[in-house]
């Protein structure tokens, strides 16, 4: 392929455009924007599907002891819908947060808590189920 005919290919693609000035700044701006979705495609693509960084669990003093009361607290059957929330780390403070299906179980609930964490410190938002 010699440059004469390279020049010859080059002049029939121009020809071809419309010789409007508007429609060749749709062209051109068309021609623009497309490497640039496509590039932005790509890139979401591997951001959000290729293997990110997963979430790490909390390791502070307080979680880790909620983590501890959870295992405490669901090793009973009719707490295995209730978990523990740190609201507060300085001063520690819980949240118990979830459900149980009577209200016997939620009195049974209290009283364990209190055998758990008898110096009381957490909110109780836990909801009897109908």
């Amino acid at each position: 392929m010699d440059l004469r005919n390279l020049n010859d290919k080059f002049r029939d693609l121009v020809d071809r455009l419309p010789q409007s000035n508007a429609d060749r700044a749709k062209i051109v701006f068309v021609a623009i924007l497309l490497p640039v979705l496509l590039i932005w495609l790509i890139y979401f693509a591997f951001s959000n599907f290729g293997g990110g960084p997963s979430s790490r669990p909390l390791d502070t003093p307080g979680w880790r002891i909620a983590r501890e009361l959870d295992q405490q607290i669901t090793a009973e059957a009719g707490f295995l819908d209730v978990g523990f929330v740190v609201a507060a780390e300085k001063p520690l403070r819980f949240s118990v947060v979830g459900a149980v299906h009577s209200q016997n179980d939620l009195d049974r609930l209290v009283l364990r808590l209190q055998e758990l964490r008898p110096e009381g410190d957490y909110d109780m938002t836990v909801e009897v189920l109908p």
